[in-house]
């Protein structure tokens, strides 16, 4: 959540940096610089050093949930949701494909709806509509990793 606010203050100030820059002269050109240098290094500290640290305190045995942002458990499943479906449309709105997702996903936390793949130069779809226990989406982004090392 609080990455937009992140990316917000960080680019306007960068935006405030990059004026001053172009119109201002002598020590106000040179305040610029060291703003807009401040500026990339705090996002670049903020989106991917804190990653590697994090990262590097769960390898040293702090591995307690309540510090990585766990979400909460709030027991709500694919199970719940009756007339499921995906469709997709072109660029006009009109619908030429619909999967209906009539299996029971009592339990599934987290939903692999279809693959968009090219083969031979031509894009497929491929429904899949497998339910899965994952525990939260912050998961996503390190088993899509694990997975393309592995290939």
């Amino acid at each position: 959540k609080a990455l937009s606010a992140i990316i917000d203050g960080n680019v306007t100030t960068l935006i405030a940096g990059i004026v001053l820059l172009i119109f201002g002269s002598g020590s106000i050109r040179g305040f610029a610089q060291t703003l807009i240098l401040g500026i990339v290094l705090s996002m670049i500290t903020a989106l991917f050093v804190t990653k590697y640290i994090m990262q590097a305190l769960y390898a040293l045995g702090i591995q307690d949930e309540k510090w990585y942002g766990k979400a909460k458990d709030r027991k709500q499943h694919f199970g719940m949701i009756r007339n499921a479906f995906i469709r997709i449309m072109d660029d006009k709105g009109t619908e030429f494909c619909r999967y209906n997702l009539s299996e029971n996903y009592e339990g599934m936390t987290a939903m692999i709806f279809g693959e968009i793949y090219r083969y031979k130069g031509e894009w497929k779809f491929n429904a899949i509509g497998q339910g899965t226990q994952d525990i939260s989406l912050s998961e996503f982004p390190s088993a899509i990793c694990d997975t393309r090392e592995n290939l």
